[in-house]
């Protein structure tokens, strides 16, 4: 008789913030790509986190960018912005399951094998490529910079 082993899931001990506009695209317009002007040789699970670095004029010019981009429709009306969105919480979590270096002349052609719109990278800037994204119940946490680690409160009730 074989047993067969099932491996338990991975933890999520890491965060990244995202701006308002960026984590409505992330967590509702199935944006799968996270610009970022540094590398990461993370692979596996993160947890999002909704920052509070963000204002609500700056959401125009992101949002405009994405329309020309017909990642979002230019009929849809403004962005809802954030004046009921929970800043400074976990909101979401998924995964880093590849990365686009910048200029990479294959990095569409990467980003397709993945099954992912590319008209979200920027060629400048490397490309986390996301897994699924789930919305969760939000949890409090500060953000910071880069890919930081999780406060383990935080940790044990994603974990939950």
């Amino acid at each position: 008789m074989s047993v067969a082993l099932v491996a338990a899931p991975e933890p999520i001990v890491r965060g990244l913030s995202l701006r308002d506009v960026w984590c409505f695209a992330v967590t509702h317009l199935g944006k799968r790509v996270e610009n970022r002007k540094w590398n990461t040789h993370h692979r596996g699970p993160f947890a999002i986190q909704l920052s509070l670095g963000c204002k609500p004029d700056e959401h125009d010019p992101e949002w405009r960018w994405m329309i020309e981009r017909a990642l979002v429709d230019a009929d849809s009306p403004a962005y809802p912005g954030f004046a009921h969105r929970p800043v400074g919480h976990v909101v979401a979590v998924s995964s880093i399951v590849d990365v686009v270096k910048k200029n990479d002349p294959e990095g569409v052609a990467k980003i397709r094998a993945h099954g992912i719109d590319p008209r979200w990278w920027w060629p400048e800037q490397y490309g986390f490529l996301l897994g699924p994204v789930k919305l969760i119940a939000p949890i409090p946490c500060k953000g910071a910079v880069s890919l930081f680690r999780l406060p383990a409160d935080v940790t044990a009730r994603l974990a939950a």
